[in-house]
């Protein structure tokens, strides 16, 4: 199914958002801030209602780069607006592996199936928005996540698959510097996703059958983080984030042949991430 008309508004607006972005840096000078790289650990948990749960802990490499407009021979800081000065961009990347365990009241039980998860995101925001020291941002995500029980049995003799599910989304932020000094610095993110679309892939070729793939349409995101952010000398911080990311996401279409469906499902990560920022 086509990405409804009103979505189809929301990717052209994010795609001008896009490219006046990249006009306006172009002009601002904005150039390579720092970069951040690091690790997280998290408690993943995925719900169908009454249906099944996969629980588990998961284990994350992270990297961001940031540019904001930097004072350079061609643009000097007098000759700028405030609004050009406050321009940033962000890019993320994010791996995670781990293992998760499968229960449903129907189907029986499977313990350490694999899990992975990757996301990609594009951040194009301005800081000091309507008040000092709250930034605002937008921009595009992906998110690819695979659930690996092929070959696996529930100790109720239902045999596994192989689950691939995929989201795009416009991330929609705001991030409030609420604590600075030379020994240490406190940020503030909260965040809506807004879900453009989903689809989810069930691989039953292994048992004779097909490849079974859904239309996912409606549904939310949200996320929160808290960033602890310690100067360590020498152009490098050291920063600590507690966070949290959630999904919702409703019924998907009938598949390709009309016969299965992807349930109402909720996804929970809560966890720690720890990086190094380089300047």
């Amino acid at each position: 199914m086509s990405i409804s008309i009103l979505k189809q508004k929301y990717i052209f607006a994010l795609y001008c958002l896009v490219a006046a972005f990249f006009c306006c840096s172009s002009y601002a000078s904005i150039e390579y801030k720092n970069a951040e790289l690091g690790g997280s650990i998290y408690d993943y948990t995925y719900r169908e209602p009454d249906i099944m749960k996969l629980t588990g802990q998961m284990y994350g490499i992270d990297a961001a780069i940031n540019f904001e407009y930097l004072e350079n021979k061609f643009r000097k800081k007098e000759n700028v607006s405030k609004w050009e000065e406050n321009l940033f961009i962000r890019g993320e990347l994010s791996l995670a592996f781990g293992k998760v365990d499968y229960t449903s009241k129907n189907t029986g039980t499977i313990d350490d199936e694999d899990n992975s998860r990757f996301e990609i995101r594009m951040l194009l925001g301005h800081k000091n928005f309507l008040i000092n020291n709250l930034d605002y941002y937008a921009g595009f995500g992906y998110r690819k996540l695979v659930n690996d029980a092929e070959n696996m049995i529930t100790t109720t003799g239902h045999y596994g698959y192989k689950r691939t599910s995929r989201y795009a989304y416009i991330p929609l932020g705001l991030r409030a510097r609420i604590g600075s000094s030379k020994k240490f610095k406190i940020e503030a993110l909260a965040e809506y996703d807004f879900f453009l679309r989903g689809k989810q892939e069930s691989d039953l070729t292994y048992l004779g059958s097909y490849k079974s793939e859904k239309d996912q349409n409606d549904g939310y995101g949200a996320r929160g983080s808290v960033k602890f952010i310690i100067p360590t000398g020498d152009k490098k911080e050291f920063i600590v984030e507690p966070f949290v990311n959630y999904w919702d996401i409703d019924d998907s279409n009938p598949d390709q042949y009309g016969l299965l469906y992807e349930p109402k499902n909720t996804s929970l990560e809560v966890g720690m991430k720890f990086s190094i920022s380089l300047y």
